[in-house]
Order: C-alpha cells, then structure tokens, then sequence
C-alpha cells in the first residue's frame, strides 16, 4: 500500500497550484496597468520623477459606459500612502480641470499640460482624478439614453462599478487606505446626497454584504460646504 505524501508536501504542492491558477490574473492586471502608465507629457520636468497611469475603465459593459482616469502615484511608498478620489461637478464639467488648476498637479501654460510637481499632496497620497459621470470629459456611453439618466444615484452605480474594476486592474492598491473627495456639485453636501457622500455611502453599504478581502477600505470622505444631512 502506497504511503500518502506528508502533511507539509500536501499544502506545498495545493500553494503551488493556487499561486499558478493566480498568476494569469496578476500577469492581466500588470499588462493593464502599463498599458495606461503615461511615460511623459510635453513640457514635464525631469524632477520630480512622476509615476502616472491614465486610461478607461469601463462600468457597463451592455450600454458601453466607460470612464477616463487620471491616476498618479505618492512620491515615495504610494504602496503604504493612502489612495485619494477626487470627484467634480457634473454639466460637463471635467474633473481634469481640478488637476490642472486646483491640487497640485498641474497647471495649463500656453496650451500646454506642464507638471508642476510641488509634492504637497503627493508626498502624502496617491491621487486618482475621475471624470464623472459619462458624458463629462473624456468619459463616454455609447447608449445616447443614458444620458438622461445621470441622477446621484446612476453616477454612485457607475463610479462604485469603477472602482470595483480599477481595483482588478491595480490590485496593489486594494487595502490601502481610502478616501473620497471632490469640490461643486461633487463635494456641494448641503442636500442630502450628491456625488461625494453618495458614493461614500454606497460603498459602505456594499461592503456590508461582501467578505472582508473584497471591501473597499473606505476610512472617510471631504467635502467642501458646510453642512451635511446624516440619515
């Protein structure tokens, strides 16, 4: 009678074939992301070296909704640094504009996107700007009734989809520390529920029903105005 193999050959041989059924997964995720990673823009500078990714991710496969991101990483350890959304106004408004004008990123000169990397914000975070929801910026749907459809609650739907999918796509950003942010309409909570605080509770709710490692590591959100409606 054959001998079985010993306990500690059995958990090596099933953590061999559990890493070999994850790295397909893991080797589409880095392809992904290198494909999105912005090598360099007209007119950045040399220093501070930047680490930024920007592309689409789609949230609705049947009507054809993507979004367009605008990622970049933390200066040093974006690994261990929290991971900022910043979030705009709707009416077409690009979040983009946030990007160049607002943070700290970038400023438009003659036409020209030119980095202008201070490192306030990045030396603290990773930040990854959205444009929300379709229809804005770059983002596009290829249903037009879609478009008539974008009330809080259909951009919470559509961001939290995009989040869900750019997490499969950087992964090594999943349990980071996270947090929303945005300015108008976005991060405007005197009613109830605008992008900001909508989205922020549809993650906390969503995580309510998931297991732990599927959650979203929401630790809390910023608005700009004064006063918000707890329900």
């Amino acid at each position: 009678m054959a001998s079985s193999a010993p306990p500690t050959t059995r958990l090596l041989a099933i953590l061999v074939a559990f890493s070999l059924l994850l790295a397909p997964a893991t080797m589409a995720a880095r392809d992904e992301q290198e494909s999105d990673r912005v090598a360099f823009l007209p007119g950045q500078p040399r220093s501070p070296a930047v680490s930024q990714f920007s592309g689409y991710v789609t949230v609705n496969e049947r009507n054809g909704r993507a979004l367009f991101y605008w990622f970049f990483e933390a200066h040093a350890s974006p690994e261990q640094k929290p991971l900022l959304l910043w979030l705009n106004g709707g009416c077409e408004i690009t979040q983009l504009l946030s990007c160049f004008k607002v943070k700290t990123t970038f400023s438009v000169v003659s036409e020209i996107c030119i980095l202008l990397m201070f490192g306030l914000l990045l030396s603290e975070a990773n930040v990854l700007f959205l444009e929300s929801p379709v229809g804005v910026g770059f983002s596009y749907t290829n249903t037009t009734s879609d478009l008539n459809k974008l009330d809080d609650r259909f951009v919470a739907e559509d961001t939290y989809n995009f989040l869900v999918n750019w997490f499969s796509r950087f992964p090594q950003y999943k349990s980071n520390d996270f947090y929303i942010s945005g300015e108008s309409y976005a991060g405007n909570s005197v009613a109830t529920g605008h992008y900001v605080p909508q989205l922020a509770e549809l993650v906390h709710e969503r995580n309510k029903h998931l297991e732990r490692n599927q959650h979203i590591n929401l630790k809390g959100f910023v608005v700009s105005t004064y006063k918000l409606h707890l329900l």
